[in-house]
C-alpha cells in the first residue's frame, strides 16, 4: 500500500476540519500527508504519469527495448525498478490510456499526455498487462516474454544490464553518462520531466516540498523532483533556442551530453541545461 495521501481544501469546510482528518491520517494511519490543490492529477499523477508518458515515447523513438527502457528509468536513476513499461502493465493500459486522455483534455496539455503508439496498439489488441496476463511483458510457465513494438512480436526477456547504484543524487552523474541510447534516454527524458515538474509545482501543490514528497511516497522515487533539479541547477542561465523538440536529433543530444551537459524540452523551445555545475 502507497504511503501518500493528498488532501484538497475547500473554503466551505468547518474549520478545523481538514487538520483533524490530517492528524488522524497521518497519526494512526501512518500515512504521508501533501497539501494539494484542486487540479486533475492533483499532484502525484499529474506529475508521475508526465514523466511515465515521456520517458515511454522517448524510449520508442530510440528504438529500445522495454528491458533496456525499464533499466535506465528505474533504478539507475534512483526510481523502482518497474521502470515504466512495467510499470504501464501493472496499472493496466487501459486504465493508463484513460488516465492520459482525460488529464491531456482537462489541463489542455495532449502533447505532454500523450500515449505510446505501442501502448494504443496493445490496448486495441485487449492486451491490458497484467489484468490479461499479457502486455508490455507475459509469463509462460517460468519464462518471461517482453512485447517488441517495431515487429509486434514477444521476444524472450533477457537480463536486466547491470547499471550503476543510486543512492545520492550526485549518483545520477553516471545515469547521465551510460553510453548509447539507454543513456540517451535518460539525457533526453529527465531533464525535460524535471522541468515539467518545476514548472506546474505551484499549480498542483500548496508547499513545494509537497511535490516531493508526493513522488517519493507516491511513486517510489528516491528523490523527489525539484530537490533533484536544485542539485544539478546550472551556474549559468539557460541557452534557449526555438526549435520543435520532436526534430532535435538523437545526434544533437548526444554531442551536448559528451559535454557533459543535457537538454530539457517544454513546448517549442529545447533548453540547453549545464548539469555537471553542483556535482
Amino acid at each position: 500500500a502507497l504511503d501518500l495521501v493528498e488532501t484538497i481544501g475547500h473554503p466551505d469546510l468547518l474549520p478545523g476540519l481538514r487538520e483533524r482528518v490530517e492528524a488522524w491520517t497521518d497519526g494512526p494511519l501512518g500515512k504521508r500527508i501533501v497539501r494539494a490543490h484542486d487540479r486533475p492529477g492533483f499532484i502525484a499523477n499529474r506529475i508521475g504519469i508526465a514523466t511515465m508518458l515521456e520517458f515511454m515515447r522517448t524510449a520508442e523513438r530510440l528504438r529500445l527495448t522495454v528491458v533496456e527502457a525499464d533499466a535506465a528509468a528505474g533504478a539507475a536513476i534512483g526510481r523502482p525498478r518497474s521502470g515504466v513499461f512495467r510499470l504501464a502493465d501493472r496499472i493496466g493500459l487501459d486504465v493508463l490510456a484513460d488516465l492520459a486522455d482525460d488529464l491531456g483534455r482537462r489541463l489542455n496539455e495532449p502533447d505532454v499526455f500523450r500515449l505510446p503508439d505501442s501502448a494504443r496498439e496493445l490496448r486495441e489488441r485487449g492486451w491490458l498487462g497484467d489484468k490479461t496476463g499479457h502486455g508490455y511483458t507475459k509469463r509462460e510457465g517460468k519464462e518471461r516474454f517482453v512485447y517488441n513494438p517495431v515487429t509486434g512480436a514477444y521476444l524472450p526477456q533477457t537480463a536486466f544490464p547491470e547499471l550503476p547504484p543510486v543512492r545520492a543524487i550526485s549518483d545520477l552523474a553516471a545515469a547521465l553518462k551510460l553510453p548509447g541510447a539507454m543513456g540517451d534516454l535518460v539525457r533526453m527524458a529527465l531533464p525535460t520531466t524535471l522541468r515539467y515538474a518545476d514548472r506546474v509545482a505551484a499549480d498542483v501543490a500548496e508547499r513545494p516540498e509537497d511535490v516531493d514528497v508526493a513522488l517519493r511516497d507516491g511513486f517510489g522515487w528516491r528523490f523527489g523532483p525539484l530537490e533533484t533539479l536544485a542539485a544539478f541547477e546550472p551556474s549559468r542561465p539557460p541557452v534557449v533556442r526555438p526549435v520543435d523538440p520532436r526534430e532535435v536529433a538523437v545526434s544533437e543530444y548526444r554531442e551536448i551530453a559528451r559535454r557533459g551537459r543535457a537538454v530539457a524540452r517544454d513546448g517549442g523551445t529545447a533548453t540547453v541545461l549545464g548539469w555537471e555545475s553542483k556535482m
